[in-house]
């Protein structure tokens, strides 16, 4: 990676993981082979303009040297036992658009598997302009953290799956990003 990847004991970002030409050519990798489409505009907890599945097989020669990367942390940084991600498990491709006010209320990741916890959520931002709002941010300690850096495209962050996030309401653009959840045995 470069000498911008930093890390605290709860998160760890990339800047600048991937350059224009790599955004667009996972972003059409994601349109020409996503599973389905998912509109998620107007449920209690998020307000998506869409989630689009994509099998993590499909797009893994554009990922994996950052997905690699991101579970060498996880393991030897942040200590946690990682399941491998496997190429038929999924991803989210979530879409916001501005026109629709789209935001994703404070939440956290999770799997409702007995013996599974989800450990880690990776974000890549993919969007291919400048947008307005769309800020995520993180609930540290009753203090909302704004990470500025996961508003440029082509940047990656990490950060510990329990932890309440959000993505503040798009005021103008599109903001595309990938999801990815790492997983391990549950918690002891």
């Amino acid at each position: 990676m470069n000498a911008n990847d930093s890390w605290r004991w709860y998160k760890y970002q990339w800047v600048k993981a991937f350059s224009p030409e790599q955004i667009k050519g996972i972003n059409k990798q994601i349109e020409d082979t996503h599973l389905n489409e998912e509109h998620k505009r107007g449920t209690d907890w998020k307000n998506l303009s869409s989630v689009k599945m994509v099998s993590y097989g499909n797009i893994k020669s554009f990922v994996y040297p950052l997905v690699e990367h991101a579970y060498g942390v996880g393991r030897y940084d942040f200590g946690y036992d990682l399941f491998p991600h496997e190429d038929d498990r999924t991803c989210n491709f979530n879409i916001y658009d501005s026109k629709d006010k789209a935001d994703y209320d404070w939440h956290s990741d999770g799997v409702d598997l007995p013996f599974v916890d989800c450990k880690l959520t990776l974000l890549i931002n993919l969007s291919e302009e400048p947008y307005e709002g769309g800020e995520f941010q993180l609930m540290t300690q009753k203090h909302e953290e704004t990470i500025e850096e996961f508003s440029k495209p082509g940047s990656a962050f990490m950060f510990k799956s329990h932890i309440l996030h959000r993505v503040k309401p798009l005021i103008s653009g599109i903001r595309k990003s990938l999801t990815i959840f790492m997983n391990g045995p549950r918690f002891k």
